[in-house]
């Protein structure tokens, strides 16, 4: 009695404890996976998701709807967590991992009850998810990116409940044709989906999407004399100013005195000598092209429409890498550095409308790797919608790529490894037999979901399926389309392997983190407080200083423009 009176004294000193832990933690995992179970499958379904502001979200994506979940409770936002990782590194398979835990630790609780301890179930987990992934080996077929039945196969299954006929197949197309250009083996070690980019326009049709070898800009000509079209050009580089009055270039002297009439002609002459020798410059290295990272002077832009020079200023960061990696150039931090061997290569360079909107094309050569997605769609929403499908289409597809091998979809899969875990099982005598056999009934429930969300009786699909398994057609599944039971394979239904062995240890992980949890205990919170108010203020300070960046160089853009007011345009 002492012991729990000074225990609770402790605890009111900021400290408060959670009664019944674990059977609280399964129900918060249970209650999330039950909110992904009608999504998963090609005939799954959408959820719309209403904000306070009154926005209207609908979509098909696990990862895209868990992500605007308001949760509060730890085990809610790790199994969100889970669930984001999963779709960062497969690009797929987000609901079959919530889905998967939610099962595995509704078994787990099913033996709870039954008096096993939460350890003796753990184990029983590891060894079943350690035979899963024999299986799986077992299961795997060959995948090459020669094949184009093969690969636009797999790809559709990534398009699940997204899109429909026509649309599918095309879009399908969209990220084999993506995956083939940016194949492992030009890749250099960068994942694959970081090249690929897109760009999205509404007002058209999904059908209307396009797939280009090279850069897309969302910008327009920076000068009407500036050319619409060239071919076979060199793209110059820049990270530095081109505006010399800026107190931040330092590569030519920008400092002029005017106080009298008279000495507004030396001004005149050293603004044209600045910029013709910047012009004459990038000329003479061979340039007809110029990205700059930074402000391009407006007089020093119309030099360049003189010479026939396309320039740009201010562009982004990625978007400068992106035209390196294109291109085959070197970014270049100052213009009196600037070289024939600085410069990239494209094979074209041209203005098009799009939606009304001029936008800027940079096609490149054969072996360049970058690759750009024009997504079309009628609305905001049907456009992010398809944006979301395609990067983890493109993703998944890499994987299978490079992993080589792709498994038997529709369910297949897993009525296969349910089956060896049940003949696994009989290996052990004891209370782990039962986990084992628990962890058989949770991979279940993947081929129970996809009978259900297709209009079929998963309590008559499920036998049936286990009866073709047992005579030795391990590739019979689900086709949800067509609502049958079919050999996977040959009617074209594969599942990534590298995905699937993902999700299947990443629920097992979760799941038995969850179920060596026998308490939780909440921290008193002025500290976190304190940290957080730290780190706030630091922010602010940060921001404040870029803030006074920008306006300083505006009031020196703004002084610039007075002393030149009603002063005559300089002449040739």
């Amino acid at each position: 009695m002492a012991l729990s009176g000074e225990l609770t004294s402790v605890l009111s000193r900021g400290y408060s404890r959670w009664r019944d832990v674990r059977r609280t933690n399964i129900a918060v995992a249970v209650v999330i996976s039950e909110i992904l179970r009608t999504m998963l499958g090609p005939m799954g379904m959408s959820k719309m998701m209403v904000a306070e502001t009154g926005d209207v979200f609908v979509t098909s994506n696990g990862r895209a709807m868990l992500e605007r979940l308001r949760v509060s409770h730890p085990v809610a936002r790790g199994l969100i967590g889970v669930a984001r990782t999963q779709s960062e590194f497969a690009g797929d398979g987000t609901k079959t991992v919530v889905i998967l835990t939610g099962a595995l630790l509704r078994e787990a609780e099913k033996l709870l009850d039954q008096k096993i301890h939460a350890t003796t179930i753990a184990e029983g987990y590891r060894k079943a998810a350690s035979k899963a992934m024999e299986v799986l080996e077992a299961l795997a077929i060959s995948f090459s990116t020669e094949n184009d039945v093969l690969m636009k196969s797999v790809a559709r299954t990534f398009l699940g409940s997204s899109f429909s006929g026509n649309v599918q197949e095309y879009v399908a197309d969209l990220i084999v044709k993506a995956v083939r250009l940016v194949s492992a083996e030009k890749t250099e070690g960068m994942p694959v989906e970081d090249r690929v980019c897109f760009v999205k326009k509404t007002g058209c049709d999904v059908n209307a999407s396009e797939l280009f070898c090279g850069v897309v800009i969302n910008r327009g000509k920076p000068h009407p004399k500036m050319p619409d079209k060239m071919t076979n050009v060199k793209v110059a580089l820049l990270n530095c100013s081109l505006h010399p009055f800026l107190r931040k270039s330092d590569e030519w002297k920008k400092e002029y005195l005017v106080d009298r009439r008279e000495q507004l002609a030396t001004f005149i002459d050293g603004e044209k000598e600045i910029y013709g020798d910047i012009v004459s410059r990038v000329k003479s290295a061979g340039a007809s092209v110029v990205f700059c990272r930074k402000r391009i002077s407006e007089r020093l832009v119309d030099y360049f429409a003189r010479e026939g020079v396309l320039a740009f200023e201010l562009v982004s960061e990625k978007d400068m890498a992106r035209l390196a990696r294109a291109t085959g150039g070197r970014i270049v931090s100052y213009v009196k550095d600037l070289t024939g061997g600085d410069l990239g290569f494209a094979k074209l360079v041209e203005f098009r409308k799009v939606a009304g909107d001029e936008m800027l094309f940079l096609e490149c050569c054969g072996n360049s790797t970058a690759v750009t997605l024009l997504l079309r769609g009628g609305t905001v929403e049907v456009v992010e919608e398809l944006e979301r499908t395609i990067k983890n289409g493109v993703k998944a597809l890499s994987l299978a790529a490079k992993g080589g091998k792709i498994l038997p979809g529709g369910g297949a899969t897993e009525v296969e490894v349910s089956r060896e875990l049940r003949r696994f099982s009989r290996s052990f005598i004891g209370k782990e037999q039962l986990a084992i056999e628990a962890f058989a009934r949770a991979i279940e429930a993947i081929p129970k979901m996809l009978a259900d969300n297709a209009g079929l009786k998963a309590n008559d699909v499920l036998p049936e399926l286990q009866a073709k398994h047992a005579g030795g057609n391990r590739n019979f599944g689900v086709d949800a389309v067509n609502r049958e039971i079919v050999d996977t394979v040959e009617n074209g239904l594969f599942d990534v392997f590298e995905v699937k062995r993902r999700a299947i240890m990443a629920a097992y992980e979760f799941a038995t983190m969850i179920l060596r949890v026998d308490d939780a205990v909440v921290a008193k919170m002025s500290e976190v407080r304190k940290m957080d108010e730290a780190k706030m203020k630091e922010r602010k300070r940060v921001l404040d200083e870029k803030i006074r960046k920008v306006l300083k160089e505006e009031e020196e853009l703004s002084e610039v423009s007075k002393k030149l007011t009603g002063l005559c345009p300089v002449s040739d």
